[in-house]
């Protein structure tokens, strides 16, 4: 009977340590829309969402934003890896 109650204990730490790593492993994406046309000094048209890097944490993925964002033109974001900014995929 306590070989079967060790077995369980070790049984819920194991899944309670896998789901803790899991949750600890979220990512955030720096996503860019690039300027695909400049219509005046105002305006321009802005082109698809793109994946620019993937990181661990948000201060990595914010630093990184504030480089890309001075050397290249567009629109940038940092998302958590479960936010898409393309909106739901269609069937």
């Amino acid at each position: 009977m306590r070989s079967r109650s060790v077995v369980i204990v070790v049984g819920l730490f194991c899944l309670v340590s896998s789901v803790a790593s899991a949750s600890a492993e979220c990512a955030w994406v720096l996503w860019r829309r690039p300027v695909v046309a400049r219509q005046s000094a105002t305006r321009m048209t802005l082109g698809p969402w793109e994946v620019v890097d993937a990181l661990k944490t948000k201060d990595e993925c914010d630093r990184i934003h504030t480089i890309e964002a001075q050397s290249i033109k567009g629109e940038y974001v940092c998302l958590p890896d479960t936010v898409d900014p393309r909106g739901p995929k269609g069937k």
